[in-house]
């Protein structure tokens, strides 16, 4: 049997969500963020020798990035 009070949920543009109670959530932002960040170690990888200790650390830096990004995605979702 359903108890409590009903609650209402609507997904918007302006606003990522409303809930009933009058809650504005605003859209989250991580991708945009996250993006620059893998945009500017991208043009660092570019400028390294390939092949070279400094390359490979940026290559591990972009790695890491791309699972951040990944698991940032996968758990907004769920």
């Amino acid at each position: 049997m359903p108890h409590g009070e009903p609650i209402g949920i609507d997904l918007g543009l302006e606003k990522f969500l409303a809930g009933s109670t009058g809650e504005l959530v605003e859209r989250p932002r991580f991708f945009v963020d996250l993006q620059g960040k893998l945009r500017w170690l991208q043009r660092k990888l570019r400028n390294k020798k390939k092949g070279s200790a400094n390359y490979r650390k940026i290559q591990a830096k972009i790695r890491q990035l791309h699972e951040h990004i990944h698991n940032s995605a996968v758990s907004s979702i769920s």
